[in-house]
């Protein structure tokens, strides 16, 4: 079965954005095919279960109240750090909810 890395780094407050409602889709229909790992915040993890996916869950960073440019350099640094301890050469895919740095750079 192959393997498929989320990176939803980027969630900020409680809101759900057009990428998260992209990548919840792609999991409803691909966790019957696909083993999926979700890198992300812990409001992605509150997103994942308001929609009730079990999934492979790895939180990179808590809920903060940081201004944007400090909670964006917060992520990135959190997002670095745990894809260098999850070894990411595992993953047959990687996928990156947005194209905000906090996904991408990770990614």
């Amino acid at each position: 079965m192959k393997k498929i890395l989320i990176i939803a780094n980027n969630n900020i407050g409680h809101g759900q954005s057009g990428g998260d409602t992209i990548f919840l889709n792609f999991i409803k229909y691909w966790q019957k095919d696909l083993k999926i790992t979700v890198l992300g915040s812990q409001e992605t993890q509150e997103l994942l279960k308001r929609y009730k996916l079990k999934i492979k869950f790895i939180k990179t960073d808590e809920a903060t109240n940081l201004p944007l440019f400090f909670h964006q350099i917060r992520r990135i640094i959190k997002g670095i750090k745990s894809i260098y301890n999850l070894r990411p050469k595992n993953y047959d895919l990687i996928y990156t909810v947005s194209d905000f740095y906090p996904d991408l750079i990770p990614g």
